[in-house]
């Protein structure tokens, strides 16, 4: 039988970290920009999301918006991981048939979320690294910047969806 010791012991349940997660809960309204790539115009649509805490551990989030006609749905869970040390992140929706999952830091003097993670990329069919930055202007407005590393060169910017309550 090994021994442990103390730092090999986790104890279950809320950290300090666990309450950075709250900021996402609650009503939120959300501008939708899609950068359509190359010199096509974004395209702009409101959505809403509704973030629920899961007990103090986790913000489950249920996000709507009409695409120019065709609904999107889509869940975010967010979430802090006490043995990676990392704020753990998944993404799913109506539009496409991947799980995206997200791990990183999140900075609390400039009050920002930095994820990433390696998921499948659709318009390109290859893994590609996506980035997630989430920074909270105030209590009641966020704003998130998505991109995708891509072989060719620099990140190319997806979307941004600033929230307000």
């Amino acid at each position: 039988m090994s021994e442990s010791n103390d730092s090999d012991q986790m104890q279950i349940g809320a950290c300090p970290e666990h309450s950075e997660i709250r900021r996402k809960a609650g009503k939120w309204k959300v501008r939708c920009t899609y950068f359509m790539g190359g010199e096509a115009d974004p395209i702009e649509v409101e959505g809403t999301e509704s973030g629920e805490m899961l007990g103090e551990l986790w913000c489950n989030s249920r996000f709507e918006a009409d695409m120019l006609g065709s609904p999107l749905a889509g869940n975010a869970s967010l979430g802090f991981d006490p043995v990676k040390k990392k704020y753990v992140a998944t993404w799913k929706d109506s539009a496409t048939p991947f799980l995206y999952v997200f791990e990183g830091d999140f900075d609390p003097e400039e009050r920002v979320f930095e994820l990433a993670g390696e998921n499948y990329d659709p318009v390109r069919c290859c893994r590609a690294v996506y980035r997630s930055r989430v920074e909270f202007l105030s209590d009641d407005e966020h704003v998130l910047d998505l991109s995708v590393d891509v072989p060719e060169g620099l990140p190319i910017r997806i979307l941004r969806y600033h929230y307000q309550r």
